[in-house]
């Protein structure tokens, strides 16, 4: 689900959790050519308001954590980013500008301290392996093992 739908949780008392939703924005470039979706949207790592954005969407989120979920010494439920991806259906979109999506994504979640996931494999169509040649898209790969 969606992070923005935290106040929807009912949590157990024990502490033991971590809050998992998904982040697909901008969904006009990680959804190109899903659902009749247009192609060729690129996403530009100089494109300060987009970036901002992303800083903002997490920033949101853990305040809102820290809000419904607080714990001691001013901490909260950790989150976990459990999707998030690019499709790969749009051949006009390189998988080196995916992975330049995916490195500014990595880079502001990693340093607000979220853990994340991957999302797809292969076969899906947000995928960092071509299963047909048994091989990693070599972009994907780089950016996601860093």
């Amino acid at each position: 689900g969606k992070f923005e739908e935290m106040a929807k949780l009912v949590l157990p008392a024990d502490g033991n959790m971590i809050i998992s939703g998904h982040y697909y924005d901008p969904f006009s470039f990680t959804h190109q050519g899903h659902d009749d979706r247009a192609c060729g949207v690129l996403w530009d790592t100089t494109n300060q308001t987009a970036l901002a954005t992303m800083v903002s969407d997490f920033k949101s989120y853990i305040a809102l954590a820290k809000k419904l979920f607080p714990g001691k010494n001013k901490t909260y439920i950790p989150l976990n980013v459990g999707e998030f991806g690019a499709s790969s259906a749009c051949t006009d979109v390189s998988d080196a500008n995916r992975a330049s999506y995916f490195k500014d994504l990595l880079e502001v979640m990693n340093g607000l301290g979220l853990s994340w996931h991957y999302w797809g494999f292969t076969g899906v169509g947000f995928d960092a392996y071509n299963k047909a040649a048994s091989a990693w898209y070599p972009e994907i790969l780089q950016v996601l093992v860093q």
